[in-house]
């Protein structure tokens, strides 16, 4: 499957109204569904018991780390195996 067309214009304009941008089926919609379901498997509905006051305010965000590969779960492999959807001219 080939990235869809990406019209940097209206990303840019997006990114700057709301501070990041959607790329709409950038990668295929089983995919992402597959790997939300890990996440939500790992993390469950409310992470929030890993998060406290030192890692919110030294992190500035409300982003828990997951390595998953590390610990073998390969599902995230076809995110990274194509190079060029994240290199070619947007």
């Amino acid at each position: 499957m080939n990235p869809p067309t990406l019209n940097d214009k209206m990303l840019s304009e997006r990114f700057w109204q709301e501070g990041y941008p959607v790329l709409e089926d950038f990668f295929a919609a089983d995919l992402m569904d597959r790997l939300n379901e890990l996440i939500m498997d790992h993390f469950g509905e409310s992470p929030a018991f890993l998060h406290n006051d030192e890692f919110l305010e030294k992190s500035k965000a409300d982003v828990i780390p997951w390595f998953a590969q590390q610990e073998g779960v390969k599902e995230f492999d076809p995110v990274g195996d194509d190079p060029e959807r994240f290199t070619s001219d947007v």
